[in-house]
């Protein structure tokens, strides 16, 4: 007899003895595959990253308010549908914060994009830190009926407070990286997919921009005649594609300039000396490397160890060095300001949308 009943409950206690190994088991974390992406996918998602950015940057313009519309109609008819909400805006802030990280636009352009937005949505009428679920992108005004979305409030503050820890970090990122000319290459390679023309300019810009991304970027020297080359050779696609294409091959030809004539600007900000593009003096010895933009706002010039043609060359040039860093500092102090906007604005009540009774949030 307990011969019997041991051999009945023996698989009962196998499975009670085994049920923490088993259990440890299926709980494990599955290893993780890596799989390097192609470069035809890598490319792929490059070229739609830039399209996808030129929604905001064809859309998101002053007549707009610098709100995003909600959406573009291509067909049967072009329309833009002159409304924003909440959501929409939080995601045209990040698309600028991201622009930024892909090298799509400067620090500079980032920060007056941004600057637009949050000088927008200022004039925009709240409840209660509760921006309502649409507005006119024309006139500002809520559109009726007047409602508030829990959700998009939520997307929005989430948006705003993602978009702070980004301009806060700004100030100690290199001015120019690799990612920079990353993103100009993006947009040649979009520009060539609408391009039908053979463009001897558009072969020499590749050229020229291969080359320098093939480079360490350790001189801001230069990298100032490089950027120079770039964009000469803009403006000569720009008139070419502008004879032979389409509209869609003028725009993004008209973008790739004005990306080089961001970068340039970026450029110029930092070094004052060169806006003479007669002459380009190497101040190398100054700023060695790339700053950062507190490496500029710090910067701080002791004369007595250098030689005594360096010493004339700053003497000459002392303006424009306190220039750069003033205008690194006012850079700084914006994005500061810009931060504490978006604390402000992500400042929202909930309370009187809780109903404390049925412990539930209302939907708006």
């Amino acid at each position: 007899f307990p011969v019997v009943v041991f051999a009945q409950v023996l698989p009962l206690l196998v499975v009670w003895i085994g049920a923490p190994a088993v259990t440890w088991w299926v709980s494990k974390r599955a290893p993780k595959r890596k799989k390097a992406l192609t470069q035809v996918q890598l490319n792929f998602l490059q070229h739609i990253s830039r399209k996808t950015w030129a929604y905001f940057e064809r859309f998101v313009s002053e007549e707009e308010n610098w709100l995003p519309p909600d959406n573009y109609q291509e067909q049967p008819k072009e329309k833009i549908a002159h409304r924003t909400s909440p959501t929409n805006i939080g995601l045209a802030l990040l698309a600028n914060l991201s622009a930024y990280d892909f090298g799509y636009i400067t620090g500079g352009q980032m920060v007056q994009r941004t600057a637009n937005t949050l000088d927008a949505m200022g004039k925009l009428e709240r409840m209660h830190g509760h921006f309502y679920n649409w507005y006119d992108t024309l006139t500002l005004q809520p559109l009726p009926p007047r409602y508030i979305s829990s959700v998009d409030s939520g997307n929005l503050a989430g948006h705003l407070l993602i978009l702070k820890q980004g301009l806060l970090e700004i100030p100690d990122q290199k001015l120019i990286t690799l990612r920079t000319f990353d993103g100009l290459m993006d947009t040649l390679n979009v520009l060539e997919s609408y391009t039908q023309a053979k463009i001897t300019s558009l072969h020499a810009f590749r050229a020229q921009l291969m080359q320098l991304m093939g480079a360490p970027l350790n001189s801001l020297h230069h990298l100032v005649v490089q950027v120079r080359s770039l964009q000469r050779l803009s403006g000569e696609v720009l008139a070419v594609v502008a004879e032979k294409d389409s509209s869609d091959g003028i725009w993004w030809a008209n973008s790739l300039q004005e990306q080089c004539t961001g970068i340039m600007n970026e450029l110029v900000s930092a070094m004052p000396w060169i806006a003479d593009k007669n002459e380009i003096p190497d101040m190398s010895f100054v700023i060695q490397g790339i700053p950062t933009l507190r490496e500029l706002a710090e910067l701080n010039i002791d004369s007595s160890s250098y030689t005594a043609e360096h010493k004339a060359s700053l003497h000459n040039h002392k303006p424009l060095i306190d220039q750069a860093a003033s205008n690194a500092q006012e850079r700084i102090g914006k994005l500061i300001t810009l931060s504490e906007q978006c604390e402000d604005f992500a400042d929202i009540a909930y309370d009187f949308l809780y109903d404390k009774a049925k412990h539930l949030l209302a939907i708006g």
